[in-house]
Order: structure tokens, then C-alpha cells, then sequence
């Protein structure tokens, strides 16, 4: 996998080799500190806590990947101002071809 990281970055991402190799470099930076952080964590607390910890931050990591933070202000901005705009427009037109072709069936 490792060896095809620049060929899949390129057709995926449009990114260039040296790109994909500074991600794998510090992917691999994080590495070390990352052992050194369990290492210690695992001399100090039980193995059901640790892995309480990792569960919890996968699941952190996961809403912080779904941007749920940007989903939350772009509904606020959206109750908060009642201007239609482009997209909103966008969905009224939408519902209303809905609604029309549900009628003529």
C-alpha cells in the first residue's frame, strides 16, 4: 500500500508524489510519540480503562470528521436568518416539481 500511496493520491486527490510522501512522514512521526504515549499509559492504568479511552476518542475523532460543528452553524445561521437564499430557493423549487408530480399521478 505503501508503495502505491503517490499513485493513488494522484488519481484520487490530483496531489504529486512528494505530497503523499510528506503525509506518510508525518503519519510515521506520530507514530513514535503516539508508542510512547500507550507505553505510559499502560504502566500506570488497567487494560478496561485504556481501552475505554481509545473507544471514546474514535468516537471523538469520528464527529470531528463528520463536522458536525459546521453542520450546527450552517442550521443556526439558517433558523436565525429568514432570508430565502439561492439554496433555499433551490429546495422550494424542488419540493414544488415533487408536489406537482406527485398531483398529476
Amino acid at each position: 500500500l505503501i508503495s502505491s500511496c503517490s499513485m493513488i493520491v494522484l488519481r484520487y486527490f490530483d496531489w504529486h508524489g512528494s505530497r503523499a510522501g510528506f503525509i506518510l512522514a508525518s503519519l510515521g512521526g506520530l507514530v513514535l510519540p503516539a508508542h510512547f504515549i500507550v507505553e505510559h499509559a499502560s504502566r500506570r492504568f488497567p487494560e478496561r480503562v485504556i481501552l475505554r479511552a481509545s473507544i471514546l476518542f474514535v468516537f471523538c475523532s469520528v464527529v470531528a470528521i463528520c463536522n458536525l460543528e459546521g453542520l450546527i452553524l450552517d442550521l443556526a445561521a439558517a433558523i436565525l436568518n429568514s432570508e430565502d437564499t439561492e439554496h433555499d430557493m433551490e429546495l422550494k423549487k424542488l419540493e414544488l416539481t415533487v408536489n406537482n408530480s406527485m398531483k398529476h399521478d
